[in-house]
């Protein structure tokens, strides 16, 4: 009933707004209009007519703080209701989750009944220590286990030691990382400069290519038939022997990453990615040649 009311207030309130300006707006546009019309038309004075519209000034604004004042008292009893009623949700929602997990019924989640809300719940078992103290601060001397009334302290227990867990295991994985990375680093310096001497090699190939292919257009004007095919075959024989050469440099480029485990190869490939930047660049232009004299 109080959100209905509150959500009628809003409405009328809008509405009220809305009503306001635009009594404003048309006082405040017409007024120079009935100032002068009005005291000739009903015989009054001026100074009347002024007074007149800044009492009813007045009357508009106090009707608009009126209106706020209401609307700000039934916004705030709304989000009070809001509130409760979420509360409440959240308690029915901590009793669901005690009945379905208390398995035998007796009142008291077990350990055994803890651990299966966490792997269920949580998707994380337990560790013996967080379990430990579980039963030192929610568990009372005696008692059997954790009781409905504990239920969102347990849950703040297993949430924390799921994020500490998870924490602990980017640690790891971020050490294993930088442990690879730096592996990685140590040799790639020789692989590098081995592979920059096979670029070498690769670009006076390329060189060789670009300064026979370059005369055959002329060659070609006296041949007939029979020698143009003989000689375009011997083109791209040499073609095809120079991009092996490139293309097997780029493979040799791309098995610097091979042998690491899976989940760092990504990041390897980024770093060596990264390291042998002016040899990509350098592969580059070599293919960009060979692309040319095809």
């Amino acid at each position: 009933e109080i959100l209905s009311a509150a959500a009628a207030i809003e409405e009328a309130g809008a509405q009220a707004e809305a009503m306001t300006k635009s009594c404003t707006t048309f006082v405040l546009q017409k007024g120079p209009e009935m100032k002068s019309l009005v005291p000739a038309a009903k015989l009054v004075e001026a100074s009347e007519m002024n007074q007149a519209l800044a009492r009813l000034l007045k009357q508009i604004q106090e009707l608009a703080i009126a209106s706020e004042a209401m609307l700000a008292k039934a916004k705030q009893a709304k989000a009070r209701v809001q509130r409760r009623t979420a509360a409440k949700e959240h308690i029915r929602n901590l009793q669901d989750m005690f009945r379905r997990f208390d398995r035998d019924q007796d009142g008291y989640l077990s350990r055994s009944e803890v651990q299966t809300l966490s792997k269920t719940e949580y998707g994380f078992r337990l560790p013996n220590k967080t379990m430990e103290r579980i039963w030192q601060n929610l568990v009372e001397e005696g008692a059997k286990g954790v009781t409905a009334k504990d239920m969102q302290r347990l849950k703040i227990h297993i949430g924390i030691a799921r994020e500490v867990s998870r924490d602990d295991q980017r640690k790891l994985v971020t050490a294993a990382k930088l442990k690879v990375l730096e592996n990685v680093r140590q040799g790639l310096s020789d692989r590098l400069r081995e592979l920059l001497q096979v670029a070498d090699e690769a670009s006076k190939e390329v060189s060789k290519l670009e300064l026979k292919m370059k005369p055959l257009a002329t060659k070609a004007r006296g041949m007939v038939p029979g020698q143009m095919v003989l000689l375009s075959d011997e083109s791209d024989h040499s073609i095809r022997e120079t991009a092996m050469s490139v293309d097997g440099l780029r493979s040799r480029m791309a098995s610097l990453s091979e042998g690491v485990e899976k989940r760092f190869q990504e990041d390897v490939r980024v770093f060596i990615k990264e390291q042998a930047k002016p040899l990509y660049f350098y592969l580059g232009r070599l293919e960009n040649r060979l692309q040319r004299t095809r």
